[in-house]
């Protein structure tokens, strides 16, 4: 059986952006004086506004901004040149100009897309920063734990890629005494080191209110915002 529900016109949302900016500057606040607080505001800011909710964390001295697709880092850059932009699904053949003309940072996910990146920068079509995901426990996005084996064991094969990030994404971070969390910092502890000229994350909007020592260079508040 199927339901169908009339689109209703009359709901309205009530955003209160002095609350959310009250949020950033609390999270901020409790970090580590070297850890900056990013904001990822992906699926238009989880359906509250990306454009204003961006414009009133920049105004708060947010300059690091994670989106999932590269529509939103397109709608994110008419907001702001100045501010860094991650995309969480990385590039393609497809779209790799797209990442130069609007200065958006792909975050890797796969060999493949590793192996693309360092063929672009060998043929001087691409020449830049990149963030990597690895999978140490989320399997959601990121080299699974054979693909981050030979990532690491053939970095050689790389020597053409610029690694500004490196990072992961905790799976449990809401239970704070999950045996995953400490699990999933010692596997990123221990990638982080072959990568000693990266910045490092780990911290969701969950991980923030954990020890400071899952904060690393930058986190990646969203929801909790």
């Amino acid at each position: 059986m199927q339901s169908y529900y009339p689109k209703d016109n009359n709901a309205i949302l009530e955003i209160n952006l002095k609350a959310l900016t009250k949020n950033y500057k609390f999270i901020r606040k409790n970090l580590k004086k070297t850890t900056e607080c990013a904001a990822t505001v992906k699926a238009d800011a989880y359906g509250i506004g990306a454009k204003e909710v961006v414009k009133s964390l920049i105004a708060n001295g947010c300059k690091t901004f994670f989106v999932a697709h590269l529509s939103e880092s397109v709608e994110l850059r008419k907001v702001s040149k100045k501010i860094r932009i991650f995309c969480y699904h990385g590039i393609d053949k497809q779209n790799y100009r797209e990442f130069i003309k609007f200065n958006v940072i792909p975050v890797a996910n796969s060999i493949d897309q590793l192996n693309l990146i360092n063929k672009l920068n060998k043929q001087k079509k691409f020449n830049r920063g990149i963030a990597v995901h690895f999978d140490t426990g989320m399997s959601r996005l990121g080299l699974d734990e054979n693909e981050t084996d030979d990532f690491i064991s053939n970095k050689i094969k790389y020597a053409y890629l610029k690694i500004d990030l490196v990072m992961s994404h905790l799976a449990c971070g809401d239970q704070i005494n999950h045996t995953m969390n400490t699990s999933q910092l010692n596997k990123f502890i221990t990638i982080r080191k072959h990568f000693p000229n990266s910045k490092a994350s780990l911290a969701n909007s969950a991980g923030v209110f954990m020890h400071k020592k899952y904060h690393f260079d930058l986190v990646r508040p969203g929801i909790a915002l």
